[in-house]
C-alpha cells in the first residue's frame, strides 16, 4: 500500500500542531507510521508498544462490557439505573428514576454536562492545574474518590436536566461513570478486573491497564505534554503527571497501545469478533441516536453510513496529554488508531486522512461538505450570544461586518453559515457543526446552555 501521500500531508500538519508525538496503525492491510517521540526531550522513538492515554475511547469499552452482562442474562440495557443504583438520583429529579442503561449508554439520559469529572480529577492535578480547568470550579470542594461520594454530588448539586429521559442527546462522562458502578454491582468484579477479565485478556491486549501506577512497570510509555504560552506565543512542555479520577475510570482511562487498540477494534468487526456474539455486536452498533446528519450514537461508538460510501464505527477521546482516535470499517475489516501525547492535537483528522489514502482518496479531500446559505437578520440574531456548560466548555457567537464569529478556547474562528440555526467552524484540522435544539447550542456533542 502506498502511503506516502498520507504522510507527506501528516507530518507538517503535526508539526503546525506542534504535536510531540503521533502513532497511526491500520490494521488491513497492515500499516504503521510514528511521527515525532515519545519522549522529545531524550528523543526516544515511538512504535506499536508505546503506551499512550486513550481517553473517551473507554467508553465503547464499557458498553461492550455491559452487552457482556446482558448477553449472560445478568441485566437488561433497558433496566433503569436505579434497578442496580437505587441511591442514584440527578438533583433530585424525580425524572432519575426513568433513566436506562440504554440512556446512559446513548447519552440520552436527559443530565446536562457536569464539572463532577473536574473533581474526582482534583487530587492527581495540582492547583494551577485545578484552577486552569475552568473559571467556575472551587478549589475548597472536596475531590470525589468514592462511589458515595459520587452518587452524593449528583444529587446535591443543583441543576435541571436537559430534557426527559430519551429525548435530547448530550454527552456526559457522568452516564459512563454510572455504567461503570452498574458493571461492578452485577458482576461482583471492581470494574478494571471485570474489564481485564473479560474485554482485554479475551482480546489479547497485553499492554491495556486503567492505573497510573502500573505506568511503573513498563518501559516505552509516552511522555506527556501541555501546551503553554508565554509572551503570546504557544510551545509544548513536558508534563509528566498522568490524571487520575478512580470513581470515573469507565469513562476514559484506558491506557493502550496501537498494537492493543487495532486488537480491540477487530472486536467490532463481525468476522472477527470474539467477544460479543453478532446480536449483542449489531446491537452495539447500530444508529441509536441521530447526532448531526449522518453521524449517529450507537452504545459507545459513533456512526457514520458514508466514508466515501463506506461505514465508520470511531469515537475519539481527549484529556491531559491524550488526544486519540480509534476509527473502524467494518465491511472492509479495516480498524485504524491513532495516539499522541498531548491534548488538542489533531488526531482524529489525521486518522481520517490516512483512511482516506487507504482507500484510495486524496488525504485532504473533505469528508462532510456543507454549502453556504444567507440566513435572515433575524436568524442571525437568534444564534448570537455566549453559551456556557457546567463541564467548562464555553463559547460566544458575535456578528461582525454582517459575519459571524465564534469565540472560543480564547480564539476568534470565522463561521460558515449552512442552515437555519446551523453554523460550521475549523477547528483541529476539521469543520465542526454547531446545531441549536431550541435555545441549547449543540457544541462537542454536549448542550451549551445560553447565558
Amino acid at each position: 500500500m502506498e502511503m506516502n501521500a498520507f504522510e507527506s500531508y501528516a507530518t507538517p500538519f503535526l508539526e503546525a500542531f506542534k504535536t510531540p508525538g503521533t502513532m497511526v496503525a491500520l490494521s488491513n492491510p497492515k500499516y504503521q507510521q510514528s511521527f515525532g517521540y515519545r519522549n522529545v526531550e531524550g528523543q526516544q522513538p515511538i512504535d506499536e508498544d508505546t503506551i499512550f492515554g486513550i481517553g473517551s475511547v473507554t467508553k465503547v469499552m464499557t458498553c461492550m462490557a455491559i452487552m457482556k452482562l446482558q448477553e449472560e442474562g445478568k441485566l437488561s440495557v433497558h433496566d433503569t439505573v436505579t434497578t442496580y443504583a437505587p441511591e442514584f438520583s440527578a438533583s433530585e429529579d424525580q425524572r432519575s428514576k426513568d433513566m436506562t442503561i440504554h440512556h446512559m449508554m446513548t447519552h440520552t439520559s436527559g443530565l446536562p454536562p457536569l464539572d463532577t469529572l473536574f473533581y474526582a480529577n482534583k487530587k492527581s492535578v495540582s492547583n494551577e492545574e485545578f484552577k486552569a480547568m475552568s473559571d467556575h470550579l472551587d478549589v475548597n470542594t472536596p475531590s470525589i474518590d468514592t462511589e458515595d461520594e459520587f452518587f452524593s454530588y449528583l444529587r446535591s448539586k443543583s441543576y435541571r436536566l436537559l430534557a426527559d429521559p430519551g429525548e435530547v442527546f448530550s454527552y456526559s462522562n457522568d452516564g459512563y461513570s454510572i455504567l461503570g458502578y452498574i458493571i461492578e454491582r452485577v458482576s461482583g468484579l471492581s470494574y478494571a478486573d471485570y474489564m481485564q477479565d473479560e474485554i482485554f485478556s479475551p482480546a489479547g491486549m497485553k499492554r491495556t491497564f486503567f492505573s497510573p501506577k502500573k505506568l511503573e512497570d513498563y518501559e516505552n510509555v509516552a511522555m506527556l505534554y501541555t501546551m503553554e504560552q508565554k509572551d503570546n506565543e504557544a510551545f509544548t512542555e513536558a508534563s509528566p503527571t498522568w490524571w487520575d479520577a478512580p470513581t470515573m475510570w469507565s469513562a476514559g482511562y484506558v491506557k493502550s497501545t496501537a498494537k492493543d487498540m487495532l486488537l480491540f477494534g477487530n472486536q467490532l468487526i463481525e468476522s472477527k469478533a470474539t467477544i460479543l456474539s453478532a446480536d449483542s455486536l449489531k446491537q452495539l452498533t447500530t444508529q441509536h441516536v441521530q447526532i448531526e446528519p449522518d453521524l449517529y450514537y450507537g452504545y459507545g461508538i459513533m456512526i457514520r453510513t458514508d466514508f466515501f460510501g463506506r461505514r465508520t464505527l470511531e469515537h475519539a477521546g481527549g484529556i491531559k496529554g491524550v488526544s486519540a482516535q480509534l476509527t473502524v470499517l467494518p465491511d472492509e475489516k479495516t480498524a485504524g488508531v491513532c495516539l499522541t501525547n498531548i491534548a488538542g492535537a489533531p488526531a482524529s483528522s489525521v486518522l481520517e486522512s490516512a483512511l482516506k489514502v487507504a482507500i484510495g482518496e486524496s488525504p485532504d479531500t473533505p469528508t462532510v461538505t456543507y454549502e453556504d446559505v444567507e440566513l435572515s437578520n433575524e436568524s442571525k440574531q437568534f444564534m448570537l450570544g455566549t453559551y456556557k456548560a457546567n463541564e467548562g466548555q464555553s463559547l460566544e457567537i458575535v456578528e461582525k461586518d454582517n459575519k459571524i464569529f465564534i469565540v472560543v478556547e480564547g480564539q476568534e474562528v470565522p463561521a460558515r453559515m449552512v442552515g437555519e440555526q446551523m453554523l460550521t467552524l475549523h477547528m483541529y484540522g476539521m469543520e465542526h457543526l454547531i446545531q441549536w435544539n431550541g435555545k441549547n447550542l449543540l457544541f462537542g456533542f454536549r448542550q451549551l446552555e445560553r447565558v
